[in-house]
């Protein structure tokens, strides 16, 4: 039996469409760790309840120390009810989404408060990360699918000549970002928030909790949010696994009042090798291959998304640095050979 049938929650699972699993597979978001809460002490007679489903069509899981299962179940429909409403922003399989309008049409008018924030944001990072966070890589997306959907697809991915136009159509810094308005600058243009998209929404179903008065929370929406400890512990029990053998720890931690997120390209690839996958370097079209997988530990789920990616695509020596310019904690890379070190920031 799950969370939700044992403690009497809603459960969602069936309402997320295969076009949610889509959003989660282009936004290689399906972490290789898994949060596990620390157990209550004998002494503290607060029930722990754990809600379990579908979310961003991804397995999903909300923990949280309370005392009135009425008031856990009443929030919990008002997270889900946030989650489908975030989506009707931020997503790219969701045909009257704002992105997908935005990218549609060029522009999008009168856009929501939600969606300029998180570009805004999302240029932010591309200009402290010297644009190895690139919102605008879309087109890129789109010229690897169709390239490998194609029978006898050369397995050395796009030809340069294909790469070279795309890249064209790539800046971060080509999108006018307005109170009304949003648009690109340069036509040939689209963007992905999926490098970011959810983690501000991990982000965000943490606020509600935390505004509800929970404090004891463990949000995991594909990144994983941690508000403070259980009770009688220094932190929620959180697992990094190798993406390449799941199940094979390559470090733990304990998380309070922080997230964490990991990349890798392992998590969605174009093709069987696994050479060409979602981590694109804007600078030169390819897949990024430096490392094997990064997991950042930042003061926010939206941080530690966008960082995992950038990182993902940055040499090891410029971690730390980007790292403290964007007030994140640390972070874990793991080499193609997988050999893990831990990387300082703030």
């Amino acid at each position: 039996m799950n969370g939700a049938a044992r403690h009497g929650l809603p459960h969602i699972g069936k309402r997320w469409s295969r076009r949610r699993v889509l959003f989660v597979a282009a936004a290689a978001c399906g972490l290789p760790f898994a949060g596990r809460s620390a157990g209550s002490s004998p002494a503290d007679r607060t029930p722990t309840y754990s809600w379990r489903g579908s979310a961003l069509g991804a397995p999903a899981q909300i923990t949280l120390q309370h005392s009135d299962p009425r008031s856990v179940r009443r929030t919990i429909r008002a997270c889900l009810d946030e989650i489908a409403r975030l989506d009707a922003v931020f997503s790219l399989h969701n045909e009257r989404s704002e992105i997908v309008r935005l990218n549609r049409r060029g522009y999008l008018r009168q856009p929501s408060l939600d969606l300029r924030i998180l570009m805004e944001q999302s240029q932010w990072l591309g200009h402290i990360t010297d644009g190895a966070f690139d919102i605008t890589v879309q087109p890129l997306w789109q010229t690897y699918a169709q390239h490998f959907r194609e029978a006898h697809a050369d397995r050395r991915g796009p030809a340069q000549e294909a790469l070279t136009r795309v890249r064209g159509h790539i800046d971060y810094r080509q999108v006018d970002i307005g109170s009304g308005a949003i648009g690109f600058l340069k036509s040939g243009m689209a963007a992905t928030l999926n490098g970011i998209a959810q983690g501000a929404i991990t982000d965000r179903i943490a606020d509600i909790l935390k505004n509800e008065s929970y404090d004891r929370v463990l949000v995991d929406i594909g990144e994983i949010a941690a508000l403070e400890a259980p009770a009688n512990t220094t932190g929620w029990h959180v697992r990094i696994d190798d993406p390449v053998s799941p199940g094979q720890p390559l470090g733990r931690v304990r998380l309070a009042n922080r997230a964490i997120a990991t990349s890798s390209g392992h998590a969605t690839r174009f093709d069987a090798s696994g050479d060409h996958h979602h981590l694109f370097d804007p600078a030169t079209g390819r897949s990024a291959a430096r490392h094997r997988s990064v997991s950042v530990i930042a003061g926010t789920a939206a941080l530690s998304d966008a960082l995992s990616t950038a990182l993902s695509v940055l040499p090891a020596d410029r971690a730390a640095t980007v790292l403290r310019e964007a007030g994140a904690e640390k972070a874990l890379l793991v080499t193609p050979e997988g050999t893990a070190s831990w990387i300082a920031g703030a």
